[in-house]
């Protein structure tokens, strides 16, 4: 039961009854209601803000694994490219020498890809530079891989001419063994 409260009625000096209407009591409720909702409300907004949700702790560790991924296949992609350039020196310095043929240019193994910007389908996300970046890596790798192999395939041949070459040379010793003795006619 309700505990029934009273006013001082100054203008009588006796106490009286407080009435409560039902407007008075919906208005009260209301006021409870809205009020317990902001408090909840606020109590809400600040426990997400400073607490994750399961759900966001996965996805959160799932990022830093994948940028972990991504660092690992930036330094393969570096190691590759150290692997190709020597692959490009060995091939500049050794066997075009030996086959007398020129290296190849420097522009045509750095060659780009033109005008186009080929990676605006990665813009947009949190770490979009990072993907088009290494994408644009493995990009320039394949088609310096691509003129490896062709120089390669240049070698190839002119190792097969050599051979051809060298078939047609003479190879056996002009002056018997026992006439080795004498330099010159004489």
């Amino acid at each position: 039961m309700a505990k029934v409260k009273y006013y001082y009625d100054t203008k009588t000096l006796s106490y009286k009854k407080i009435e409560r209407t039902k407007l008075n009591m919906l208005i009260r409720i209301l006021l409870f209601i809205s009020s317990s909702s902001a408090i909840a409300l606020c109590l809400v907004l600040l426990f997400f803000t400073l607490f994750d949700s399961p759900k966001e702790k996965e996805l959160k560790r799932e990022i830093n694994n994948l940028l972990v991924q991504y660092e690992l296949l930036e330094e393969k992609i570096s190691n590759s490219f150290t692997i190709l350039d020597e692959l490009q020196e060995r091939d500049d310095n050794i066997y075009r020498v030996i086959f007398e043929a020129d290296p190849i240019d420097a522009s045509i193994r750095k060659a780009g890809f033109g005008g186009v910007n080929r990676y605006t389908k990665y813009e947009g996300f949190k770490h979009s530079e990072l993907i088009s970046d290494l994408n644009r890596k493995v990009d320039q790798l394949s088609k310096a891989i691509y003129v490896q192999s062709k120089s390669f395939d240049d070698v190839l041949k002119m190792i097969e001419n050599k051979e051809e070459m060298l078939a047609h040379i003479p190879a056996i010793q002009p002056v018997a063994n026992k006439n080795l003795k004498r330099m010159a006619l004489g």
